[in-house]
């Protein structure tokens, strides 16, 4: 989880937040991108007028397009499916000449939630909190370059780290990669293509919360399994995932200690 509790009183730093650690999170994209959006928005948001100026976001993109330049030239920015490319923008795409039809994440806060100060999150927690779950998903939506996984993905994770429980299309809070597939697939073949929904039914017949569910499944697959092998080893033989899980601790155990004594060495030099 990217998200917490500073991030409702800060608008710039839910942006961040939210370029950062999901708007980016699609196969394929360049691990440049998320840091450099951060970069390029906590340094405008510096600026005086940051929210009411019309032309911030296509300085927002000029500045993200020059930085992963100076990483690389032949860099690709991918406007057709970058959330700070503002609409209107036209770009060469292998079908021609085109403009992105949809507004960039920037325009979207400046032009849609001036009610909340501009701020992603705390608009997102007010929706969710209203169970307007529908509405708010769609809205993500509509942002260039976030499509319904990514959507999912934020809301999720806005719900969980306020202690929101929503009533009606708690589905639409699931995430579903292939970890999340495998998982749902291999302890009931039924879920296929049923994933979302599934997990919310199991979930609430268990007392437990949907969304860290997701989470936590997430995480096992993608950073203790490691291997499509490995997590049908874990579900088929609950202790040997127990051993996987110590296993995976111990290691990490390691090297934070190995990060302790190079962290002491350093500051006794």
């Amino acid at each position: 989880m990217v998200l917490d509790d500073r991030a409702l009183t800060d608008p710039a730093l839910a942006l961040s937040q939210f370029l950062f650690g999901y708007a980016f999170e699609r196969q394929g994209r360049s691990p440049a991108y998320a840091p450099i959006a951060r970069h390029v928005i906590e340094t405008a948001a510096t600026t005086d007028g940051f929210w009411q100026d019309e032309e911030m976001p296509r300085q927002a993109w000029t500045s993200f397009c020059s930085t992963l330049n100076g990483l690389r030239e032949d860099a690709k920015p991918n406007p057709m499916n970058n959330p700070l490319c503002p609409q209107g923008h036209s770009y060469q795409s292998k079908w021609g000449q085109k403009e992105t039809a949809q507004l960039s994440v920037l325009q979207f806060a400046q032009q849609r939630l001036k009610e909340f100060d501009y701020n992603i999150v705390a608009w997102a927690r007010h929706m969710l909190l209203n169970d307007k779950v529908q509405v708010v998903h769609g809205s993500l939506c509509s942002i260039n370059g976030i499509g319904p996984k990514i959507a999912s993905f934020f809301l999720r994770d806005v719900a969980w780290c306020f202690g929101i429980r929503v009533v009606s299309h708690r589905d639409l809070l699931q995430p579903v990669d292939v970890w999340v597939e495998r998982t749902a697939r291999q302890l009931d073949p039924a879920a296929k293509g049923l994933t979302a929904t599934w997990i919310v039914q199991q979930s609430e017949a268990a007392e437990a919360s949907p969304e860290a569910v997701n989470a936590g499944v997430w995480y096992f697959g993608a950073m203790i399994a490691g291997s499509e092998f490995r997590l049908f080893q874990a579900l088929n033989d609950p202790l040997h995932a127990w051993c996987m899980v110590d296993e995976y601790v111990t290691r990490l155990q390691k090297q934070v200690n190995a990060w302790r004594r190079k962290e002491s060495l350093y500051a006794e030099s």
